[in-house]
């Protein structure tokens, strides 16, 4: 072990060291002492000065971050000088490409989970907290930050593996919900347990497994068996309606842009979007290409849909919803409107993926639009980070050594400045992506 500590700032005209620390010469590190510093030796080398360990450090950090560079005598003067706000303008639109990715210390490394990583999500206005649920039953709070990524609290559910995990009620509820017929609810402020009973609907829903809510939606909803979709109430947790889709459901989600409207598609590979305000459906559509849905996800810009196969196709929002005003535009009677929006529409998608090969299981999208994570747990590493403004693929991510295995979920935190993965090992890699400046 060893502590160092020296300025780095230098001086523009000369180029040298502003300022210079005459131990740097006398100190000995050893390069031994930890597996990190593998990196530094040349040969068999053991030992190197101050010096020597400072300028590999700096030849180490320009091999990864090529266009950074030292901050020099000169900016650092400008900056304190001035008062002024150091982040100035709007932020520019992400790149396509390449993406600039940081791999850190995993998000729950204080406490590792003891089976598959099921489901990620981040606090809505918290978002250094980060909830992570598994398997073994264990619902575990972790404070992420990058560095210690320590963690908050940890509760066990019995007979329950955890299978979604999510913020409700402005994010002082989590609500968890898994392969059974009964929920738990946890009190985010105080660490309150509710067990929540059966649903009394009057519906055979054998288990909870595909729910979806938002932290600012009133409804939960609940695939339950032969395409019925339950709707309950977020706060009071009572049953209000159910809606009904041609066959069984395979997953679901609501708007975060309106929590009103829920889409939904199945294996029949059709894909429904409902009102909720209005209890019925207002468009369906047969997805590009597809015998059988999987995984549906989207955003205000974006649909984003895939299959059994393994194609993901990207659709327009605005184009859909467009269409679903349309089908119902100018018709007075429920009938008509049921009719009509119920009625198969023809709708191509702006891209069809074809990365992946395997059962998508888990689709993502980021706060801004932009990025979109895609996976399949059915395939050892399989996950692409597509650019969604050109809908292309990033080269660089994932690599042959990204230690990604078999992955389960993925969540972005609330700015996009990180990036979770869950795999089957029981870790959660943590990934900074520096375009976001906010995590």
């Amino acid at each position: 072990m060893f502590s160092y500590n020296a300025n780095l700032f230098y001086d523009t005209e000369t180029e040298t060291a502003a300022w210079h620390d005459p131990s740097d010469s006398k100190l000995q590190i050893d390069l031994t002492s930890s597996n990190r510093l593998r990196k530094l030796r040349r040969g068999n080398e053991t030992t190197v000065t101050g010096e020597v360990f400072q300028q590999r450090l700096r030849e180490v950090f320009h091999a990864i971050h090529s266009e950074r560079n030292w901050a020099t005598k000169s900016e650092t003067d400008e900056i304190f000088a001035t008062d002024r706000p150091l982040l100035n303008g709007p932020i520019s639109q992400l790149p396509s490409g390449t993406i600039d990715l940081v791999p850190l210390k995993d998000a729950n490394m204080s406490d590792p989970c003891q089976s598959i990583v099921s489901c990620l999500e981040f606090h809505p206005s918290a978002p250094s907290l980060l909830a992570v649920g598994g398997l073994d039953g264990f619902l575990r709070l972790f404070n992420v930050d990058g560095t210690h990524n320590t963690k908050v609290s940890g509760m066990h559910f019995n007979s329950l593996p955890i299978r979604n995990a999510k913020f409700i009620n402005s994010g002082t509820e989590i609500f968890l919900t898994g392969r059974r017929k009964f929920a738990y609810s946890v009190n985010v402020e105080t660490s309150q347990i509710t067990r929540l009973p059966f649903i009394k609907s009057g519906i055979d829903i054998k288990s909870l497994e595909h729910c979806s809510s938002t932290s600012n939606s009133e409804y939960i909803c609940f695939g339950a068996t032969d395409g019925l979709i339950v709707v309950c109430s977020a706060k009071s947790k009572n049953f209000l309606f159910c809606l009904k889709m041609n066959g069984p459901l395979s997953s679901l989600f609501l708007s975060e842009s309106d929590s009103d409207t829920l889409f939904s598609t199945g294996r029949f590979g059709e894909v429904y979007i409902w009102s909720l305000r209005q209890r019925e459906c207002v468009l369906r559509f047969t997805d590009y290409g597809t015998v059988k849905g999987s995984c549906i996800a989207g955003d205000k810009d974006y649909l984003v849909s895939g299959n059994d196969t393994g194609c993901v196709n990207v659709y327009s929002m605005q184009k859909l919803l467009k269409s679903a005003d349309e089908c119902n535009a100018g018709k007075s009677s429920l009938l008509s409107r049921l009719t009509k929006s119920t009625q198969l529409q023809s709708t191509q998608p702006l891209k069809t993926i074809l990365n992946l090969t395997t059962h998508i299981d888990a689709l993502t999208i980021n706060h801004s639009s932009e990025l979109l994570v895609m996976s399949s747990f059915h395939k050892k590493d399989a996950l692409k980070l597509i650019h969604l403004p050109t809908q292309t693929v990033f080269s660089n991510f994932p690599t042959a050594q990204t230690p990604l295995h078999y992955v389960e979920c993925h969540a972005f935190s609330p700015h996009s400045g990180f990036l979770t993965i869950g795999n089957d090992r029981g870790r959660v890699l943590l990934y900074r992506v520096n375009h976001f400046q906010q995590s």
